[in-house]
């Protein structure tokens, strides 16, 4: 014979599944799940990748500091620069599709695998504000460097070279709290050790490159003439001191063209 209990329990158990029976619903964790209850329930297809590729392509090494046979610059750069610099020099190929923009920095980073990555506080936040601003770009055959600008400076923010990392940052902290000095061999470019032979390429470097970040225009980079080392000591940002260095490298490239002839 049933206990007590037990026809309870059963009783319990035919009036729940007589609710069930006419149509009342009752309380199931797994209510709001189609696939519990739903044998015929097909998922969503994955939505389409934003990504159609990013590549990095490998290439030769090119002009950068780290080829030199003589020094460009002083202090040389780290191997981790070296290697930071070879890799915005790749060849790169980007095509994009409605993609945020931090989703795009991820990307970056995972096509260079070999460099290091990191994004400042101030930077990701603006990542984060512009999560579902999606991009669309298609380069190919491009600088990993130019690449990287036309995706970021549109947002303020800019890729620089920081304690053996390739930093994102907002470009206000990129131009003025990473000021630094380098000292740069020029002897090749002037006619003599003399220091009026070497203001003619001052000028040159004040007027071509950020004119209104020099100290002349009321900016803070600085350049002193050391006339017995052959060289220019340059106080700026990570971006400008690229731009002179860009700068020297096309003047050098014409001294070159001018022997030929």
């Amino acid at each position: 014979m049933c206990s007590a209990a037990a026809r309870m329990a059963l009783a319990i158990t035919a009036l729940a599944f007589a609710s069930l029976g006419h149509g009342q619903e009752c309380d199931d964790p797994f209510a709001d799940n189609p696939f519990f209850f739903d044998p015929e329930f097909q998922p969503p297809p994955p939505k389409k990748p934003h990504v159609n590729v990013i590549v990095v392509r490998p290439s030769a090494p090119g002009p950068d500091i780290a080829q030199s046979e003589t020094s460009e610059v002083l202090p040389r750069p780290s191997r981790h620069e070296e290697r930071i610099a070879a890799m915005l020099a790749r060849p790169t190929k980007m095509d994009i599709r409605d993609m945020p923009l931090c989703d795009v920095v991820a990307s970056l980073r995972d096509a260079a695998p070999e460099v290091n990555f990191h994004v400042d506080q101030r930077a990701w936040e603006i990542l984060r504000l512009t999560r579902n601003d999606s991009m669309t770009l298609t380069v190919d055959d491009v600088p990993l460097r130019s690449a990287l600008a036309i995706v970021l400076r549109p947002h303020g923010l800019v890729a620089m070279v920081r304690h053996d990392a390739l930093v994102i940052t907002h470009e206000d902290e990129a131009e003025y709290s990473t000021m630094h000095r380098r000292v740069y061999p020029v002897g090749d470019l002037v006619q003599s050790q003399q220091q009026d032979s070497f203001f003619a390429l001052v000028d040159a470097i004040k007027t071509t490159v950020n004119r209104e970040s020099w100290d002349d225009k009321g900016g803070p980079g600085t350049i002193a003439v050391v006339p017995a080392a052959g060289c220019l000591v340059i106080w700026q940002s990570p971006n400008n001191h690229d731009e002179v260095l860009k700068l020297l490298r096309a003047l050098r490239a014409a001294q070159e063209l001018r022997r030929g002839e």
